[in-house]
């Protein structure tokens, strides 16, 4: 007996779409192309939206060209700055010569100590000690004009000292004594009553005294005298410091000690 059909409940469905085997053409119209339809109803800002999604995706799949970046060109070296050429300098100017003046003594702006007592007097020994040329007696015969006749002269005065009438201090035993540097008024008497060419050469008067004349020498440019050359070329290196009365000679029967003693006493 034949089945009976089955009911089916609900829509009827759709028939399936035929099969499509290869090299078979579309049928009827649905054969065009409905893209271009698509595009058209699609509004002005769909399409845009897609042609737009469209460049992005051909922007991302093709790759990007990268240019070789050019090298910057080196910058031109600057010009070295011309060199200043120092100034010349200046020739100093030749100083004026100085016009000679004729020196005195008595000028306080010469070159010149300001009185005798500064003078330094030269000296050639060893021992650093100046000569004496002058005898003992020749040293007694100035200080006794010093302080006797000869005192009230003006070149015989004590230097930067004055009377109340503007003339030169003489010079007194005592002032005589603090410049001579050494010795007392019993030495200096001891020294003035001693005999002989020599007597009183071991007194501290001696050298002190020798000292203070000779600077006054040099300062009033005296000359020397005869027996003070002779002293110079029989002495050359100054008297002793030794008195001939205090010495003691051992002589043999008949023997003068005079002819062992020079006319110094040494």
């Amino acid at each position: 007996m034949p089945k009976a059909e089955r009911r089916q409940s609900g829509p009827t469905r759709a028939e399936p779409y035929p099969a499509i085997r290869p090299g078979d053409k579309p049928k009827g119209t649905n054969s065009k192309p409905s893209a271009p339809k698509a595009l058209a109803d699609k509004p002005a800002k769909a399409i845009n939206a897609t042609s737009k999604a469209t460049n992005f995706l051909q922007t991302i799949a093709t790759p990007k060209k990268v240019e070789p970046k050019t090298e910057a060109k080196p910058k031109s070296e600057a010009k070295p700055k011309t060199e200043v050429k120092p100034k010349t300098e200046a020739k100093p100017k030749t100083e004026a010569k100085p016009t000679k003046k004729s020196e005195s003594p008595n000028d306080a702006s010469s070159a010149k100590p300001s009185s005798f007592l500064d003078i330094t007097l030269p000296t050639h020994l060893p021992s650093g000690d100046i000569p004496i040329y002058d005898t003992c007696s020749t040293i007694r015969q100035k200080i006794n004009a010093l302080l006797g006749k000869d005192n009230s002269k003006p070149e015989n005065g004590i230097p930067g000292q004055f009377k109340k009438d503007g003339t030169p201090k003489p010079y007194t035993q005592a002032q005589f004594l603090r410049d001579i540097g050494g010795g007392n008024s019993a030495s200096l008497g001891r020294f003035l009553k001693a005999k002989k060419i020599m007597g009183g050469a071991e007194s501290p008067i001696y050298p002190g005294a020798y000292a203070f004349f000779e600077k006054k020498r040099i300062w009033q440019a005296g000359k020397k005298t005869k027996a003070r050359e002779k002293v110079e070329k029989d002495q050359p290196n100054g008297l002793p410091l030794r008195d001939p009365n205090h010495m003691w000679i051992t002589v043999m029967q008949g023997e003068d000690p005079r002819q062992f003693l020079n006319a110094y006493g040494n």
